[in-house]
């Protein structure tokens, strides 16, 4: 009878839930909690379930005395296991939520729980390292017609540009220069390319620093041609969806009180160039919708790294995207539901997925070290970043159609675990 009356509030509460919504508040799903657990005493699910209605109204200690009396009841519940583990991640206790998490990563039913503390921490899918070299490998740009990849490295002492296979098999260098050669980008046809380089720096206007100009390339190894003539710094070209505009950064029109960097947008046909935005703050380059006719970037106007949208015909900017720590690099998925950045989060920078339709924003990295400036492939079905995770700088893969397996989850959180004091 005892069972059958549990039963009853438990369906009362999902039609609760389900008619009242925010009607429904957190004090009282805990006081229906608590007289489940009342008439049940010796259910450790009642217990769970009195500690996540805790939980979902930030009551952390009293969560995890709930699911402490679980776990007597029945030791080694995984349910249990996760839940508290959850606990100790959101309160910053990372040393107690690893162990945790990895009681339940080592048992028999690991497969059942592996995605949900994936998603907790933050790692979702399954990561592989491309490039293995040991000098540095940076800035990937994937293809939009085949599987190639775009990227800088320094393994032959500075700075060129390398075409590769998406599986790391490198083809060639592209370019051979003493300067430093970098942040390569395919044009729609997938041969042309766009990269800055020093070679042309004769006036060093920033001190240690040295000037770079955005320059066009090819997959076939055709003598490169320089687009910008500047005494500032350009970079970061992005090819319009045509391939007949460049847009890129720039801080020529730099003043020494605002320290600001605008957008530009340069007609290759005619090399006819016009800004685009006009404030002292500091962007970071998205690109261009797909339809041509908007651009997207992220800019720190309020302080914080936001992604902006606005029309190439004029207006004002439009917020697209905003998130804690801040949206760095962002780039548009193919079907343009959704965007990849990177932000700095409890001082550590990882990369993040949101949906521009739920404005739902996932992390899809864990790891001490830089995971940056990421990219999706041509079917949006990987994303490419780089990071510093193993000594030097190397691209990795995130595949969003392969769930991370338990074993390589606990190898990302026992990386973490090296780093905290």
């Amino acid at each position: 009878m005892k069972r059958i009356w549990i039963l009853i509030a438990l369906a009362f509460l999902a039609a609760c839930a389900g008619n009242r919504n925010a009607q429904f508040r957190g004090d009282e799903l805990i006081r229906e909690m608590k007289l489940v657990v009342k008439m049940e005493p010796e259910n450790p699910m009642s217990y769970i379930q009195l500690g996540n209605a805790y939980f979902q109204n930030s009551l952390y200690d009293e969560a995890m005395h709930a699911y402490d009396q679980a776990l007597k009841l029945r030791p080694g519940l995984n349910e249990a296991l996760v839940q508290k583990g959850r606990t100790f991640w959101v309160t910053g206790d990372t040393v107690n939520a690893v162990k945790t998490f990895k009681s339940v990563l080592y048992s028999p039913s690991a497969e059942s729980y592996s995605g949900r503390i994936a998603e907790i921490v933050g790692c979702p899918f399954e990561i592989t390292r491309v490039t293995d070299n040991r000098g540095s490998n940076a800035f990937p740009s994937c293809s939009p017609v085949d599987d190639k990849i775009l990227f800088q490295s320094n393994r032959d002492g500075n700075w060129e540009i390398y075409l590769m296979r998406s599986d790391g098999d490198v083809i060639k260098r592209l370019t051979v220069n003493k300067a430093r050669d970098e942040n390569p980008v395919f044009a729609p046809d997938g041969h042309t390319f766009a990269f800055t380089s020093t070679r042309d720096d004769t006036k060093h206007v920033r001190l240690e620093e040295v000037v770079r100009e955005i320059y066009l390339g090819h997959t076939e190894g055709t003598k490169e041609t320089r687009l910008t003539r500047n005494e500032t710094d350009d970079w970061s070209p992005v090819f319009s969806p045509d391939g007949s505009r460049l847009l890129f950064l720039s801080d020529r029109m730099q003043t020494d009180q605002d320290g600001g960097v605008n957008i530009f947008q340069m007609a290759l046909a005619d090399g006819e160039t016009k800004q685009l935005t006009n404030s002292g703050s500091i962007k970071y380059l998205g690109g261009y919708t797909p339809n041509g006719n908007e651009i997207y970037y992220a800019d720190n106007r309020d302080g914080m790294f936001k992604v902006y949208q606005r029309r190439l015909s004029g207006g004002p900017a439009k917020l697209l995207l905003e998130y804690k720590g801040g949206c760095t690099g962002p780039r548009l998925s193919p079907d343009q539901k959704s965007l990849v950045f990177f932000a700095n989060v409890n001082n550590n920078f990882d990369v993040y997925w949101a949906s521009l339709d739920s404005m739902h924003v996932k992390k899809l990295t864990l790891d001490p070290a830089i995971d940056a400036n990421p990219v999706f492939s041509a079917d949006g079905q990987k994303i490419y970043f780089h990071s510093n995770r193993d000594g030097v700088y190397q691209i990795y893969r995130i595949d969003l159609q392969k769930k991370i397996k338990p074993q390589q989850l606990v190898e990302r959180m026992n990386a973490l675990l090296k780093h905290v004091k």
